[in-house]
């Protein structure tokens, strides 16, 4: 038995409301949970999981997935990067610690 996990990793063109099924590539699991988990991932990173079909048909559509992984209203937004600090996130003991002085150039000749 397997469960086939359909998702895109691109929007639709918009006025579309689905995606046509028979285009997209299922990525298959051997167990239920196993397929949750990993769209779960997908959606982690970006993709929109459209449903999961099982042995007997369509098992979950993508708000049953979204409300199992946890992410009702799960939106895509840009977070402010790290901070860049001068040290790397050291302490400045631990930064003066790890300094290593680099030799000067040779003069030219």
């Amino acid at each position: 038995m397997t469960y086939k996990v359909l998702r895109t990793d691109v929007p639709l063109p918009h006025g579309t409301k689905e995606p046509d099924f028979s285009k997209l590539v299922p990525f298959a699991f051997p167990t239920l949970e196993e397929a949750v988990k990993n769209a779960c991932a997908f959606m982690k990173h970006g993709s929109i999981v459209w449903r999961i079909e099982g042995p007997t048909g369509l098992e979950m559509d993508r708000p049953a997935i979204e409300k199992a992984c946890g992410k009702e209203t799960l939106r895509f937004t840009l977070q402010p990067g790290p901070i860049m600090t001068s040290t790397g996130g050291m302490t400045h003991k631990e930064h003066r610690d790890r300094n290593v002085r680099i030799p000067r150039k040779p003069a030219e000749r």
